[in-house]
């Protein structure tokens, strides 16, 4: 297998995403991590992402063995979940909880009779 950098572009793009664009790869990681858009275990991924991007870049493709390959695909997935997947599942239940928070309001108000109370 043949190592490449598309792993490392995808978190030079991810960052562009989240409107990090100064500076370089590991600025643009560090910028992610002050931000609180990644946690601290998740830098230290997007970080050997691009060691291993920095590789291919700066010499020959280097032949790596498959579960080196794997390793860095499972550590992009982590970033990408970080800054992508995990905030919109938490954004899609914050809007069923809302919606559901709603509903009831709502079957609460309809069932409550309207005006002053009779005696």
């Amino acid at each position: 297998m043949i190592a490449d950098n598309r792993d490392q572009r995808s978190v030079e793009a991810s960052a562009k995403e989240k409107g990090v664009t100064n500076g370089c790869l590991i600025a643009k990681i560090d910028e992610l991590y002050k931000l609180g858009l990644l946690r601290g275990h998740i830098k230290e991924a997007a970080r050997e992402v691009r060691f291993g991007g920095n590789e291919v870049a700066h010499g020959d493709l280097i032949p790596v063995d498959h579960e080196a390959a794997e390793e860095i695909l499972t550590l992009m997935d982590e970033v990408l979940n970080e800054l992508f997947q995990s905030p919109a599942r938490v954004a899609r239940a914050r809007q069923r909880r809302l919606e559901r928070s709603q509903g009831v309001t709502e079957s609460v108000n309809a069932t409550t009779p309207e005006g002053p109370p009779s005696t």
